[in-house]
């Protein structure tokens, strides 16, 4: 007999959404990966699990942020530096 079609083959594998955004703005890295300057809200998408994302300022400390991202889940960090932030 001819085996079947492979199905793992077809289905995509799990992601999750992260949507970010920072005021006034801030260069964004997750996992140590750059992902360029947000300010307006952005959505990415990310593999399920721990992810470390930090918001980069240079009028402010680095501000770190965990978020566990599940499959089909949409997690939404929203950052102010001037509230949540600390002058350098």
């Amino acid at each position: 007999p001819t085996p079947g079609p492979n199905l793992a083959a077809t289905v995509p594998a799990p992601i999750g959404y992260l949507q970010l955004r920072a005021a006034p703005f801030a260069r964004v890295t997750i996992d140590g990966s750059d992902h360029g300057t947000i300010s307006d809200l952005r959505t990415m998408e990310l593999g399920p699990g721990r992810h470390v994302v930090r918001f980069l300022h240079a009028d402010y400390q680095p501000l770190q942020r965990i978020v566990t991202i599940r499959p089909g889940e949409t997690i939404r960090v929203l950052v102010d530096l001037k509230l949540d932030g600390i002058s350098k």
